[in-house]
């Protein structure tokens, strides 16, 4: 469970929990016998059998008839076993474990072409700092929402005590009432995307308010993607 530190339009802010509720599975994976069957890791290759080990001494086109001649890509010993647990190493281009290794950021733009390369920054989580997630000034209806924006995950926050249950409950009403979505922020601002992890994407944040005699739903709609109207090409004169 996550903590959230947020503030209502009063500037009143309380440190509430941040749930992200997975709806249940209902699909049943079955065989041709209908017999229940699951799913595990296993192995698919190894270092000896990878392309570029294949193809040291060898060109692509060879490979093609060691292929089929014979089963050059499979290690019989290892192909096909389970897989427990895992650790993450690093290699270097010789295929053996690299020490002190310097981890950089790649920036593309949108044609694709590398913009920049930088060393990796640690980035912490902004959700539960002293500075209070807050409304960053703007109050959009649902329907443009839904609309404008693509929504990639969901939570839910809740109360922690009697207290935060009344105050949640005030924001969950207001936004109902107004069939609106309170856009969030981090910073002094608030105009900062919320990372709710450490070195976690950012991501703009949305908060939707639903209510039911007693109870109450404040759920966070996080996007980091704009739909936006295509330009129409000029005819040619």
């Amino acid at each position: 469970m996550k903590v959230i530190n947020i503030a209502d339009d009063k500037q009143r802010n309380s440190r509430v929990a941040l749930d992200n509720k997975q709806r249940a599975q209902y699909t049943r994976r079955v065989d041709q016998q209908m017999q229940a069957v699951d799913s595990v890791r296993v192995v698919r290759g190894s270092l000896q059998t990878d392309l570029a080990s294949l193809t040291r001494d060898c060109s692509v086109e060879d490979l093609s008839q060691r292929l089929i001649d014979g089963d050059p890509e499979v290690d019989m010993e290892l192909f096909g076993k389970r897989i427990e647990g895992t650790t993450r190493i690093y290699l270097n281009s010789d295929n053996d474990p690299a020490g002190a290794v310097q981890l950089k950021e790649r920036v593309f733009g949108a044609d694709g072409e590398l913009q920049e390369e930088r060393p990796f920054s640690e980035v912490e989580a902004n959700i539960n700092t002293e500075l209070p997630i807050k409304s960053g000034g703007r109050l959009m209806p649902k329907a443009d929402c839904i609309k404008k924006f693509i929504f990639s995950n969901a939570y839910q926050i809740r109360h922690v005590d009697g207290l935060t249950f009344d105050f949640l409950y005030n924001m969950a009403k207001e936004l109902q009432d107004k069939d609106s979505m309170l856009f969030l922020g981090a910073g002094k601002k608030s105009n900062e995307p919320l990372i709710l992890s450490r070195n976690g994407k950012p991501y703009r944040a949305f908060l939707e308010g639903r209510v039911k005699d007693k109870s109450y739903q404040l759920i966070v709609h996080l996007t980091n993607m704009e739909l936006k109207t295509v330009a129409k090409e000029e005819p040619a004169p």
